[in-house]
């Protein structure tokens, strides 16, 4: 099982590939290389590209398991927050020895990571291709919603309340009537494993991602100048149409403008179920067949990883300093993701007490029975 130990932070980040064995040594550098960020509540086996022959045979695919989800290990701790999440991609990609990559991502997390790993490590992304968009409108509905619907699930004491709890997260994630019975049974399976009541603490840090977001200023934004293409699904409840107007028209310097693309009928979550799956990836495939392609080196060797890895990330926390207006960051150490984050102290304070709630009584409480059925890890 493959996995890119970040020894600082205590983290194993878990990865898949389309390469044989996960080995990245087998990268074919004459193709270009797509790195995938799940969406919310799912892990890297949610992503239906890896299915399609077409993105399978002529790029190199590697998916992510972010923080708390699916095999990545790590602390819960009250500092993780997208930028965290940024550069743990960043030394994935660095201790990976990646090339240069197209990003897609699905909804907030994902998304808001994806364009705070542009901002700090521009030579590492080719494009951004985001199914949806972070919103900097007040969701404080969406938030509440959100936080009683984790409650109820995360405190569910019998199969009963876990089952009704999890139909819940998935109408307000998913729509409900876009899943297939075999898709919310592999749903539910998945949360059963890796996020029941037992494990509810890796809830409180996904939710806690979210709840503690702050929007992107004008200049983070306005730093990247990758292609970008904007997927957005119609029938999205949380982030409409105005949270794209709003994150395309701070990206002005993206050359030739960004691409937005409206499915029709699209949830929140475009990447599930996979009913979008060939809408988006025809959409996909012609974005990148518009982007340029990586050159490398006619004797077809990968480009080499950055001489001094620590003076890379150090880079990084100098851009994140410029950003956040605060010369003390770059002080912090550079070889640790938590270095990176921008939590605010109250927001520290705040998720600290949440985290602390969730793990009281958390090894007694209800695990579901999965011993009849496997996850399809």
């Amino acid at each position: 099982m493959p996995f890119v130990e970040i020894p600082a932070d205590n983290i194993r980040l878990y990865y898949r590939t389309n390469l044989h064995r996960d080995d990245v040594s087998r990268i074919d550098p004459r193709k270009p290389t797509i790195i995938f960020l799940h969406g919310l509540f799912l892990d890297s086996t949610f992503i239906p590209q890896f299915s399609d022959r077409r993105l399978n045979s002529n790029f190199n695919l590697i998916a992510f398991d972010l923080l708390s989800c699916g095999f990545t290990s790590n602390p819960v701790r009250p500092d993780h927050d997208t930028w965290v999440e940024a550069a743990i991609i960043a030394l994935g990609h660095e201790a990976l020895q990646l090339p240069p990559c197209h990003i897609f991502a699905t909804q907030i997390i994902a998304i808001s990571t994806a364009l705070r790993l542009t901002m700090l490590y521009p030579e590492k992304c080719l494009s951004l291709s985001l199914c949806g968009a972070s919103c900097p409108t007040d969701l404080s509905w969406a938030q509440t919603t959100l936080r009683e619907l984790v409650s109820f699930w995360c405190f569910a004491e019998d199969q009963e309340e876990f089952d009704d709890g999890s139909l819940e997260v998935a109408a307000f994630l998913f729509n409900e009537r876009n899943l297939t019975h075999d898709e919310f049974d592999e749903l539910t399976l998945y949360w059963e494993t890796y996020l029941p009541p037992s494990k509810r603490t890796k809830v409180v840090d996904i939710c806690s991602v979210i709840l503690t977001k702050g929007p992107d200023t004008a200049e983070e934004l306005g730093s990247i100048a990758q292609p970008v293409l904007i997927l957005h699904g119609d029938s999205a409840p949380i982030h409409t149409i105005e949270c794209i107007d709003y994150l395309r028209s701070g990206l002005t310097g993206v050359q030739g403008g960004v691409r937005v693309e409206v499915i029709r009928g699209g949830p929140e979550c475009l990447s599930y179920p996979n009913a979008f799956a060939p809408t988006l990836n025809e959409i996909f495939l012609s974005f990148l067949d518009s982007t340029p392609r990586q050159q490398f080196p006619r004797s077809g060797i990968l480009p080499l990883p950055s001489p001094n890895p620590t003076d890379l990330f150090r880079r990084g926390l100098f851009h994140l300093a410029r950003f956040a207006h605060d010369s003390t960051i770059t002080t912090r150490s550079p070889l640790s993701a938590f270095s990176f984050s921008r939590v605010p102290p109250e927001k520290v304070t705040s998720s600290r007490a949440w985290i602390t709630e969730y793990a009281k009584d958390e090894r007694r409480a209800f695990t579901p029975d999965t011993s009849s059925e496997s996850y399809r890890k």
